[in-house]
């Protein structure tokens, strides 16, 4: 089961009273000892006896549920958070780097060295409130989706019974509203942006494509009618693109297109060549384009057309703007974007479809109207 022991004194056998023991004054005073998920015997040191007999009574409850804690306990957040890095062997390199970029700017100066079994909700909320005064919303946000997958890996694995990333507060993320580009504005970037990325700007507005999926797109995924999304470039190997998974698999999609759209490809084929393994876009020095590559022309051309916006995705929002003006539906849009599903697009552009509340008010008029037989003086009067 599991005791609490005072390491500072012991009981003399001979007369029953209290003594020192050779550890008075040294270390913390209280311990718990009990007997964790392996078998084996682990034991926890504390300040004060108040906070050893909350943590023995604990230990004592989950064992009575059949609930038994592996591991030394003495794994730090950063140690388990390494491990959970490890078995993301799902993600893509790009992406598990980040995630451990986050961690080691955001999460482990906070609780990098605290043991797992030892952080609270109290610590993980206090962790949140003191990132939100040195990081956007969105960042704190972010570090924290890493943080509780980190906990919930670790109960999986029986280091801890259960998370603290329980109703956690966190700071909110601005509303701000997609403003989709102006047309004028799109002929701005296409004629600002170096020659052999202008047909970029072009197939983006005309598909909406994200910028890691076009950059992706070969000639033997281009076809008359449409384009086949797939893949994506992850990295570059001795100047030939290493291929990974789209962002997500609702992103694996055809993509239609109109004749305009082929013959403009098929132009800036005859003007620029084809690319390493095929790629339809290349990057001055003739390699597959970067996203480092698409960000420099990017702020070029921003410098000539001020009102392009942030990037590259502002042409993905212009190219759903005209969709949604043009009354496809939600489902259709989405379809269309790679998005998950309606939800997702609704997210982002709802704001974007015309209000129907006109259309609303006359259905309403046109319920009633023939059972008022069309005179609102067809009321009884008392």
């Amino acid at each position: 089961m599991a005791h609490v022991i005072d390491r500072w004194h012991a009981i003399n056998s001979e007369t029953g009273r209290k003594k020192r023991t050779d550890r008075y004054g040294k270390g913390l005073r209280w311990q718990v000892e009990y007997i964790n998920g392996d078998g084996a015997k682990r034991r926890r040191s504390f300040a004060y006896r108040e906070l050893a007999d909350a943590f023995c009574t604990e230990v004592k409850a989950e064992q009575h549920r059949g609930v038994y804690r592996r591991g030394t306990g003495r794994e730090t957040f950063q140690d388990v958070a390494g491990q959970w890095l490890d078995a993301q062997i799902h993600l893509r390199d790009s992406s598990r780097d980040a995630a451990r970029i986050r961690l080691e700017k955001t999460v482990y100066p906070s609780l990098g060295a605290r043991p797992v079994t030892l952080i609270s909700h109290a610590d993980v909320q206090a962790a949140v409130a003191s990132w939100a005064l040195d990081y956007a919303p969105s960042t704190v946000r972010l570090a924290y989706g890493y943080m509780s997958s980190v906990f919930h890996y670790a109960v999986a694995r029986e280091l801890i019974p259960r998370t603290p990333c329980v109703k956690i507060r966190l700071p909110r993320e601005s509303a701000d509203k997609v403003v989709p580009l102006a047309d004028e504005t799109v002929a701005q970037i296409a004629a600002a942006v170096p020659a052999h990325l202008e047909a970029m700007v072009w197939l983006i507005a005309a598909t909406g494509l994200r910028g890691g999926e076009a950059r992706a797109l070969t000639w033997d995924r281009v076809h008359d009618t449409h384009l086949v999304v797939d893949r994506q470039i992850v990295e570059l190997d001795a100047g030939h693109p290493v291929w990974g998974p789209t962002k997500t698999e609702s992103s694996r999609r055809k993509v239609t297109i109109g004749p305009m759209v082929h013959a403009m490809l098929a132009e800036h084929r005859k003007m620029f060549g084809e690319g390493p393994d095929g790629v339809v876009f290349r990057s001055a020095t003739g390699q597959p384009v970067m996203r480092s590559t698409m960000s420099r022309a990017w702020r070029t051309a921003r410098a000539k057309a001020p009102l392009a916006g942030a990037g590259w995705h502002q042409l993905r929002h212009y190219h759903a703007s005209k969709l949604i003006g043009a009354g496809l539906s939600p489902v259709a849009v989405a379809h269309r974007l790679g998005h998950k599903d309606a939800t997702e697009t609704l997210q982002t552009y709802a704001h974007l479809w015309p209000s129907e509340d006109a259309v609303m008010a006359a259905q309403g008029d046109e319920i009633v109207a023939p059972v008022m037989g069309g005179n609102v003086r067809a009321l009884r009067n008392a």
